[in-house]
């Protein structure tokens, strides 16, 4: 008797685990975690269309977990709404009590359609599945959206605090809410002042470095290696801080070298941070640099920034990646631009 009970207890262990250990429904962002915690619940419609047809979006609603990272610090749950008024405006809000709120025109719902296509989240339509006691960050993300044909997206699952299309979500509502005014979701730019700034990037065959940089004025100093000054740095009392441009040619087909200086002055640098916050540079940091073995020869396109503030705190981005390039390049052309003009004076 005491065998057979042995043995159903063990077996009785044995389904517990199993109910136990269950995977999360398939997430589309990172995909780089499993997390195990709980059972699963699943009502989904696996019959759900997966293509919409119509592109007008006329309600949309989502709740998600984000975490913070170098643009939006703060890990929180969002809350977003966006619905169709009679008169053809829409009107989007953020929170449980719609703390924030304000209307807007019919190219938000346009741009925000266009993230739904571009994630493909009507592959999720249908999807109500989730797994019973995960952190807070990996609790339900869900979307739902009505177009002017009745077709609706619908989906609860799993959520992923990095996932790429809650971010373009947060985004895009930040940005929209801020143009109104109402600056509560915006990323916080630094209000000190700057103290070293420099940029590179290419863009074709030309290539570009625009900053600052010690030139050696006393014979000792002008005497060190290139080698040495890298290894050891310069000597400050022996140089002088000065805006620097040099642009030249990847191919060599052409001739273009430039090595133009001039002083810095305080203008330089608020002229520099004016530039830095018109053009949102906060939304390309993301701590990163030009790696030890980048082919800068080779690869099309690519950009890096380094920023200092007086209060000790830095800023920088790098990408090679062609989309972010691109967006990228309207800030780059204005800071040639206005290197040129001061390098000329």
């Amino acid at each position: 008797m005491k065998k057979v009970t042995v043995k159903l207890i063990i077996l009785l262990l044995c389904i517990g685990c199993m109910a136990i250990v269950v995977g999360c429904s398939g997430k589309k962002g990172t995909g780089s975690q499993e997390f195990v915690t709980g059972g699963v619940t699943d009502t989904s419609d696996y019959d759900a269309p997966k293509v919409i047809e119509s592109e007008e979006l006329i309600y949309f609603r989502t709740e998600f977990y984000r975490y913070s990272d170098y643009v939006y610090n703060a890990d929180r749950r969002y809350k977003f709404c966006m619905s169709k008024n009679d008169d053809g405006s829409y009107t989007i809000s953020e929170g449980d009590n719609e703390e924030l709120k304000c209307e807007t025109n019919a190219e938000f719902a346009v741009k925000l359609q266009q993230i739904i296509k571009d994630n493909n989240l009507v592959e999720w339509n249908g999807t109500h599945k989730q797994t019973a006691g995960l952190a807070p960050e990996y609790r339900p993300y869900w979307v739902e959206a009505l177009y002017a044909s009745d077709e609706k997206l619908s989906f609860f699952m799993n959520g992923d605090p990095m996932a790429e299309w809650t971010w373009q979500v947060l985004d895009l509502f930040a940005n929209e809410f801020g143009t109104h005014g109402i600056t509560d979701l915006l990323p916080v730019k630094e209000e000190a002042e700057i103290t070293r700034f420099n940029i590179e990037y290419a863009y074709g065959d030309i290539r570009y470095y625009y900053g600052e940089k010690m030139v050696p004025v006393t014979e000792e100093e002008k005497n060190r290696t290139v080698e040495d000054r890298i290894t050891n740095g310069a000597n400050e009392d022996d140089c002088i801080n000065k805006v620097y441009a040099d642009i030249w040619d990847r191919t060599g087909k052409t001739e273009v070298e430039d090595d133009r200086q001039a002083d810095v002055t305080e203008e330089y640098y608020a002229e520099i941070k004016k530039i830095v916050d018109e053009e949102n540079l906060i939304y390309f940091q993301n701590g990163e640099i030009i790696p030890g073995n980048f082919d800068y020869e080779n690869t099309p396109e690519f950009y890096e920034f380094y920023i200092e503030y007086e209060n000790g705190n830095r800023m920088s981005g790098f990408s090679d990646d062609p989309v972010q390039c691109e967006k990228f390049k309207a800030a780059a052309e204005r800071f040639a631009k206005f290197y040129d003009d001061y390098l000329e004076q």
